[in-house]
């Protein structure tokens, strides 16, 4: 079966070119559900018990898993920390990062520069004014280095198809609250309904944008919106 239309969490190159020829597969599994739920879910450190490890993983042997676990601690891949003893004692691990080359986790696909860039325009095809085609584009984003405590009003500027005053922090908090949606691609869709229903402007497009959000997410998990 094909995979889904993905959204994406940064693995470190150096461990893909460097790491995966020399690692054991048990070893490569455990590296990557870790960093899937620190990167992914933007922790700095993860609670996870050996069976769940086990259930992520697909690993079936505890020995195997131990052995895996091991090999990653030896190479300095991963940290492991337990709080606590016996039945009460809590496993936690993280990736070990090179402080001077500091992985940051990003939420969006796209190269974008860091905050204080005026105009980012992600797009992969121009946005439709037919609302049947606006699933087919990204949005073209003014974004503003200010962050969410000034709460700018979102304005949407129907002749360039593009949101003005989205601030880092909003995209931040959408991605936080909807990490199974496609930011981008859902802002262009919401432009695209919009252009298609003229007589529903909006003054403030930043609660728009949240149920727009909240609506696309329960498609997504099948229910009824």
């Amino acid at each position: 079966m094909a995979i889904t239309s993905p959204n994406y969490t940064q693995i470190p190159n150096e461990f893909l070119d460097k790491w995966i020829p020399k690692l054991n597969g048990a070893a490569i599994k455990v590296f990557l559900v870790i960093a899937r739920q620190e990167f992914g879910w933007h922790r700095e450190k993860i609670k996870l018990s050996e069976k769940l490890l086990m259930d992520l993983s697909g690993i079936m042997s505890k020995e195997t898993l131990h052995n895996a676990v091991s090999e990653l601690l030896s190479n300095d891949l991963i940290k492991k920390e337990v709080v606590g003893e016996s039945f009460s004692a809590e496993t936690f691990y993280n990736i070990s990062v090179d402080t001077g080359t500091e992985i940051v986790p990003h939420t969006r696909t796209e190269n974008v520069p860091l905050p204080g860039t005026e105009i980012v325009h992600i797009e992969r095809k121009s946005i439709k004014k037919d609302e049947n085609n606006a699933g087919t584009a990204k949005a073209k984003v003014k974004r503003s280095n200010k962050g969410l405590t000034s709460n700018p009003l979102i304005v949407l500027d129907l002749e360039a198809g593009q949101y003005e005053n989205v601030t880092d922090d909003d995209f931040k908090f959408w991605k936080t609250l909807h990490p199974t949606l496609d930011i981008d691609m859902e802002l262009g869709k919401s432009i695209g309904w919009v252009r298609s229903h003229p007589d529903r402007a909006k003054a403030n497009y930043r609660a728009f944008i949240s149920n727009w959000l909240n609506n696309a997410e329960k498609h997504v998990y099948g229910r009824v919106v």
